[in-house]
C-alpha cells in the first residue's frame, strides 16, 4: 500500500480533479448563465493549483530545483497554504455571497471572509516561516471553520424555503453537502497533522488514504452534481 501511494496518490487525486474540471467545461453551457459558472472556474483553478504545486517532482526541472534547496520554497508547503487553503476559502466566501439569499447571512460570510484573509496576513507576517514547512494548522482550521458556516447557513436557507422540495436538483446542494462530508472526515486527521512525518509511517500512509478517498469521494460529487443537476438548471 505504501508503494501504491507513493506512485499514484498525485495521478489519481490529479486526475479526479481534471475529470470534474473537464465536466464542467463540457456542461459550462448550462450554467452560464448562474453562479455556478464561478464554481466551474474553481475547479479549472485547482487543476492548475494541483499542477504547479508539485514543482518538486518535476523532472524537467531538476536544475531549478537543485538550486532551490536550502531555501524556504524548496517544499511546496507555502504554496498550497497560499493558493489553496486561503484562496479556496476566499472563493467559497465569494461563492456562497452569490447563492445565499438572505442579506443578513451574505453579511455574515462576507465579514467573516474578511476577518479570516486580515487574521491569515497576520499570521503569516507573525509566523511566516510556518507556512514554509507544513505548519498551517491555524489558517486550516479557521478555513474550516469559515467553509463550514457558509454551508450551515446554505442549509438552513434551504430548509427555510420552497427550495427544499427540490433540493437534489440543485448543484449547489451537492456542492455543500459534498464539502460538509469531506470536512467531517478529513478534519479528525488535521488535528493530528503534527505526526505526520517520516518518523510515523503508519499515520502518514493512514492519512494519504483518508485524503485518497475522501478527494475522489469530493471530485466524484462535483462531477455527479454539475452533469445531473445541468438536466434541471433551466427548469
Amino acid at each position: 500500500m505504501e508503494e501504491f501511494l507513493r506512485e499514484y496518490y498525485s495521478i489519481i487525486t490529479w486526475s479526479i480533479e481534471i475529470l470534474a474540471a473537464v465536466t464542467g467545461i463540457v456542461f459550462y453551457s448550462k450554467y452560464k448563465d448562474t453562479p455556478a459558472k464561478y464554481f466551474i472556474y474553481f475547479l479549472i483553478y485547482t487543476v492548475f493549483v494541483e499542477l504547479i504545486g508539485h514543482y518538486p517532482s518535476w523532472d524537467f526541472l531538476s536544475t531549478l530545483n537543485e538550486r532551490l534547496k536550502g531555501t524556504l520554497i524548496e517544499r511546496n508547503y507555502w504554496w498550497f497554504a497560499i493558493f489553496w487553503t486561503i484562496g479556496s476559502t476566499i472563493f467559497y466566501v465569494f461563492y456562497y455571497n452569490k447563492i445565499l439569499k438572505n442579506s443578513k447571512n451574505r453579511s455574515i460570510v462576507k465579514y467573516a471572509g474578511i476577518i479570516f484573509v486580515l487574521s491569515s496576513v497576520i499570521f503569516i507576517l507573525i509566523y511566516p516561516k510556518q507556512i514554509f514547512i507544513g505548519q498551517k494548522g491555524y489558517l486550516t482550521m479557521t478555513s474550516a471553520l469559515v467553509i463550514l458556516m457558509c454551508v450551515v447557513l446554505y442549509f438552513i436557507e434551504i430548509l427555510k424555503s420552497d427550495e427544499i422540495l427540490s433540493f437534489y436538483k440543485s448543484l449547489n446542494f451537492y456542492i455543500s453537502a459534498t464539502i460538509l462530508i469531506w470536512w467531517f472526515v478529513t478534519s479528525p486527521v488535521i488535528f493530528f497533522n503534527i505526526y505526520f512525518n517520516p518518523d510515523d509511517w503508519d499515520f502518514v500512509i493512514l492519512q494519504w488514504q483518508i485524503f485518497l478517498i475522501a478527494n475522489i469521494f469530493m471530485y466524484s460529487c462535483f462531477t455527479f452534481g454539475l452533469i445531473y443537476s445541468s438536466k434541471k438548471v433551466n427548469q
